[in-house]
């Protein structure tokens, strides 16, 4: 089992909705999510849930302007589901999620 500054995914997010981070027979307790802003123009970032065999849904949405950064706590996972994201310029924002896999 990881532990909660254990660095579970890290990357750009892209312009389009895609899969960020799928904890894969695993849950995500805790999980926190760093996303900032290297673009000179304002962002929007939005955070996507889907569930197991379902449809996404957004679960928040984030204006961040150019060097700021936003940090979203408490994420939870199970085991098949898969955390998305997307924003308005593809690789402006970098995004990090920390925490604690548990079987």
């Amino acid at each position: 089992m990881s532990t909660a500054s254990d660095i579970l995914a890290d990357g750009q997010v892209a312009n389009s909705e895609t899969s960020f981070y799928a904890p894969s027979g695993k849950e995500l307790v805790g999980g926190i999510l760093e996303l900032r802003n290297t673009n000179a123009t304002t962002q929007t970032v939005s955070i996507w849930l889907q569930k197991a065999s379902g449809t996404s849904r957004l679960l928040r949405t984030i204006r961040l302007p150019q060097n700021y950064s936003a940090e979203v706590r408490q994420i939870h996972l199970g085991p098949s589901d898969d955390l998305r994201l997307s924003t308005t310029t593809a690789t402006a924002v970098n995004a990090v999620l920390y925490g604690g896999d548990k079987t």
